[in-house]
């Protein structure tokens, strides 16, 4: 899927985004991105909620730390591991039992996820697209499914362009 026509703001981001951007994924909030992109609080909420670049970006830079995390999280664990090992060699039980206090829940199911949303912008646009409701959800008899011009068009409607 490509970008539409008029619709081509919403697959490319601006300085001020990407101003915002930084400092939400260093653990600012919407009012101190804000203050960084010099725009308002609610608009940086509107493209945190609505705009497929941005939301894709941010999704793009969280999985790039996630994978950052999970690297040194493997590497730690495989130390760790051979240091369990050594110690159940000599039978200390007590480290065993502290490791099994740590591990067992990730063995459980506890793990990290693989990917927290999309990271570019048309799939966002699609996954909106695909939960727009239909003509025959809206109690009309033609079930035609939205366009993604359309889908564009409900996104920029939501960020009040």
């Amino acid at each position: 899927m490509t970008a539409t026509g008029s619709n081509q703001s919403l697959h490319v981001l601006t300085s001020k985004q990407v101003k915002a951007l930084a400092v939400i994924h260093s653990g600012g909030t919407h009012e101190e991105a804000a203050a960084a992109a010099q725009t308002h609080r609610v608009t940086v909420t509107r493209w945190a909620n609505h705009h497929p670049a941005f939301i894709a970006e941010l999704n793009r830079l969280q999985q790039e730390a996630l994978s950052v995390c999970s690297t040194g999280l493997l590497r730690i664990t495989t130390d760790a591991l051979e240091v369990v090992g050594r110690a159940l060699e000599r039978d200390d039980g007590e480290l065993a039992l502290r490791w099994m206090r740590i591990a067992l829940p990730a063995i459980q199911g506890r793990s990290l996820p693989v990917r927290l949303g999309q990271v570019e912008s048309t799939e966002v646009v699609e996954d909106h697209r695909s939960r727009m409701p239909t003509a025959l959800d809206e109690g009309i008899q033609m079930g035609i499914q939205r366009s993604t011009t359309e889908a564009e068009l409900d996104i920029r409607a939501r960020l009040g362009d």
